[in-house]
């Protein structure tokens, strides 16, 4: 482009140049004022560029651009496996926190490398697919209580242009009518609730049980569905049937939404007359069966990520509990001493009187 073109602010096509206004914008050429000649529809457009620009104030030097194709060349070191993730937590991590957490969780592969991109967002590189994928398929996953949000590579965006929308879980819809219990009807009462991915049906794509259990990946911008709502032609009825997430992270028991507890809610609801918030923990989260186990009888504590915290701590501050917990430590130490027999009652030794015989 020659710069009799630049100060014209024309092209041979006769489209308004915009070079032009970036020069003006630069110092290079000085203002003029558009021509007669010029239509109103390219003063506008000019005008708005040569704004634009002026906001900018780049200089010629910064406006030229380098054109590259967006594909990842194997030579410049993309990495082959790798996903991006964010912590939904309320403070930053460190990147060691992070990867103390996550390394065990995944399993300890080998080759495994963790890198943070941000506030509480890393990249983990596998040197395997096979590690990728099973990572991929086992989410979610948590660091402490919180939610890591998983999300696919992509070497033509920054870090900060990532998009953590979406989290997979495994879901169930209970109680349904066995007509629903398939992988036709069912999935597409499913995908209400995300878009689905795995059905666990059978050979026949039949489900069998108290509920349709199916994998989805639900929009974590939004609230957590309760219910789903399906009317019956033939009995022309409205029903709700309740849906209920496995290993469910951190979630509000007030907006539903994950990433927070109650206690931090910006818009906290109202409690039922049972003193429960519209989405009390129990109602959505299915109690993990392994922790059932390894906690015996007493299965409350763990039972649902979001409510651990407070279950675990409850008592403490307590007086009763305390005094409790004291009296019981007492009692042990009064019984940690020298045991009798009850056959052989322990004999008392009699201190004999001064100058008796």
């Amino acid at each position: 482009m020659s710069r009799e073109e630049i100060a014209s602010g024309k092209t041979t096509s006769g489209r308004v140049n915009p070079a032009r206004n970036l020069a003006i914008a630069s110092g290079d050429l000085p203002q003029h004022k558009a021509s007669s000649s010029s239509s109103p529809s390219d003063t506008a457009f000019g005008d708005n560029v040569a704004e634009m620009m002026g906001k900018l104030r780049l200089t010629a030097q910064e406006s030229e651009a380098f054109v590259f194709e967006d594909a990842c060349d194997e030579d410049l070191g993309c990495p082959a496996w790798a996903i991006v993730g964010k912590v939904l937590a309320p403070n930053p991590l460190h990147i060691s926190t992070i990867t103390s957490a996550l390394r065990p969780a995944w399993g300890n592969p080998k080759g495994l490398v963790i890198k943070t991109m941000g506030k509480n967002r890393f990249m983990a590189e596998f040197a395997t697919e096979a590690d990728l994928i099973r990572v991929k398929e086992g989410s979610p996953w948590t660091v402490g209580t919180h939610a890591v949000i998983l999300t696919e590579f992509d070497p033509s965006l920054g870090p900060a242009d990532y998009s953590f929308e979406k989290s997979c879980f495994w879901v169930r819809i209970l109680n349904l009518p066995f007509g629903l219990m398939n992988d036709t009807r069912g999935k597409m009462l499913a995908g209400h609730i995300g878009e689905v991915g795995q059905m666990d049906v059978d050979e026949q794509g039949r489900a069998w049980g108290e509920y349709l259990r199916f994998r989805a990946s639900v929009n974590i911008t939004q609230p957590l569905m309760r219910f789903v709502s399906v009317f019956s032609q033939k009995r022309q009825q409205l029903e709700q049937f309740s849906v209920m997430y496995e290993r469910l992270p951190t979630f509000c028991f007030s907006c539903g939404l994950l990433g927070h507890s109650s206690t931090a809610c910006p818009t906290p609801a109202e409690r039922d007359a049972d003193g429960l918030l519209p989405y009390h923990g129990p109602h959505l989260c299915v109690p993990d069966e392994r922790k059932k186990k390894a906690s015996g009888t007493n299965s409350s504590h763990g039972s649902f990520a979001s409510d651990r915290g407070s279950r675990h701590n409850q008592g403490r501050g307590d007086p009763k509990m305390q005094t409790n917990s004291s009296a019981k430590s007492q009692k042990g130490k009064e019984t940690s001493g020298e045991v009798t027999s009850p056959e052989k009652p322990k004999q008392t030794r009699q201190r004999k009187p001064r100058g008796g015989r």
